[in-house]
């Protein structure tokens, strides 16, 4: 081999070299935008996975009243007689105080 064609074969390989380098590059720029999108996606699936699991909590009241609808039944029944038992209770404070009143106001 002479030497010119050595320092040709050095060049090529110099080209070859350079040529190789800026690919990797670029393939490691691409492979660091695929992982920002990669880790921006996972955050976003996290994110639903977590409200997926807070609206599965939120669903068991009524999978339980699915399940067991005398059950809902007797808490709506028992619901009704507090607030009755409430309004009951109101009323007669109510009348105790305007006979309050009324026994002030005369004397």
């Amino acid at each position: 081999m002479t030497k010119e064609e050595k320092e040709l074969m050095d060049e090529k390989f110099k080209g070859l070299s350079s040529l190789m380098n800026s690919q990797f590059i670029n393939v490691q720029d691409r492979l660091e935008e695929i992982k920002i999108q990669t880790t921006r996606t996972n955050n976003r699936v996290t994110h639903n996975e977590e409200e997926i699991e807070c609206i599965k909590g939120e669903l068991l009241e009524y999978k339980f009243l699915k399940k067991y609808p005398k059950a809902g039944v007797i808490l709506i029944i028992v619901a009704i007689i507090l607030i009755g038992m409430s309004i009951f209770n109101l009323k007669i404070t109510y009348k105790d105080l305007k006979d309050n009143v009324k026994i002030e106001a005369t004397k």
